[in-house]
């Protein structure tokens, strides 16, 4: 399932042709929904196979679960994409293809939009956050005694360091 995902989402119809679509701008993105595509095949789906690997991972796999991480990845990648093009514009060392597909020169308005959108999203897809936590800690369980197993109690170290999230 897990390869599947990453497969999926990082392959030819995710991540790789979003790294394509960015590079064959070559001009700059024509729209807005343009740029909102890169985002989603790029950044989006990198944090979606992260969210939803760790359900894999922990055997957690259910549809609704599966369902409301997908949304939490999406606007998480979109908030950050956007946030990250406003900060590179901010400090004003900026690269002339990265100028060309940077929505807020072209579209500040509907950018500003669609991040607010994207920031209530994540707000109304994190309010679970106790299954991001149930998820995590199991994963740092199994992780612990995998460690413990193979390097020496150093398992211990990592499972412990991560107790704050509990």
């Amino acid at each position: 399932k897990l390869i599947q995902l990453f497969a999926k989402k990082c392959g030819p119809q995710g991540l790789i042709n979003g790294q394509f679509q960015d590079l064959s701008y070559g001009d700059g993105a024509k729209s807005l929904e343009q740029i909102i595509k890169i985002h989603e095949l790029k950044t989006a789906r990198l944090l979606e196979v992260s969210l939803i690997g760790g359900l894999i991972a922990t055997g957690q796999d259910a549809p609704e679960k599966r369902e409301q991480l997908e949304k939490l990845g999406y606007s998480l990648g979109i908030v950050f994409q956007f946030i990250d093009d406003l900060t590179e514009l901010a400090e004003g060392d900026i690269s002339g293809h990265e100028l060309m597909i940077n929505p807020w020169p072209q579209f500040k308005d509907e950018a500003l939009k669609v991040t607010v959108e994207n920031l209530e999203s994540l707000a109304i897809n994190s309010k679970n956050f106790d299954l991001v936590k149930e998820i995590i800690n199991e994963y740092l369980k199994k992780m612990k005694g995998i460690t413990n197993n193979c390097f020496l109690n150093r398992g211990y170290f990592f499972y412990n360091s991560f107790n704050f999230i509990k």
